[in-house]
């Protein structure tokens, strides 16, 4: 099987495209990017144009077409789909197992409670994959071995730097506008200095 590499804006901004949709209706996402040998690395969140019900969605051939048309450009693959249930429950029913984005071995889809109302994580979801006999949902320990969110933005605190006075190398010590301003002046003073001559 493989590891999908889910980025945490992405997952945050599915959920957040997931809540612009009327409360009562399934939604559906697929997550696309790019496979190295058993690693799925998710770039890009797909919103395809769904018909959406209370009980379940559908996405017509034509909008699942248009939904793909990035993935033949970039020459991506789609890792996965995601989509909501209106309760706890998060098991695939038989109309989930039919009209799946793939039926291809390996193929990932994720099942999200509440109409993902609640901003779960993957881990309150639950991870099926096809197999040869068909979907079979992951247990938790297997699931967290397939799917892996990572950072998006790591912002370690406040900018501090300062200029070196033996050359042209800048260290990190104090943030300020007039520090960022002078830097760029010297950096261009010398530059034009070393072009010239």
């Amino acid at each position: 099987m493989t590891l999908l590499v889910v980025p945490l804006a992405l997952w945050e901004r599915m959920l957040d495209e997931f809540r612009a949709v009327p409360f009562e209706v399934e939604r559906v996402a697929y997550l696309d990017g790019y496979r190295l040998a058993d690693i799925g690395i998710v770039t890009t969140l797909t919103i395809p144009r769904a018909e959406l019900a209370p009980g379940y969605f559908r996405v017509p051939a034509d909008a699942m077409s248009a939904a793909g048309q990035h993935l033949r450009l970039f020459e991506m693959s789609r890792l996965a789909q995601v989509h909501t249930h209106p309760s706890g429950e998060t098991g695939h029913s038989p109309t989930d197992d039919q009209l799946a984005y793939s039926q291809r071995r390996g193929s990932l889809s994720i099942v999200l409670p509440h109409h993902a109302a609640r901003r779960p994580s993957i881990a309150e979801g639950a991870l099926h994959v096809r197999g040869e006999l068909g979907w079979r949902r992951l247990n938790a320990a297997e699931a967290a071995e397939q799917v892996l969110i990572v950072p998006s933005f790591v912002h370690q605190g406040h900018w501090k730097w300062h200029e070196s006075l033996v050359d042209t190398r800048v260290t990190w010590a104090d943030s300020s506008l007039r520090s960022v301003r002078a830097a760029l002046q010297m950096w261009w003073s010398r530059f034009r200095q070393s072009w010239r001559g």
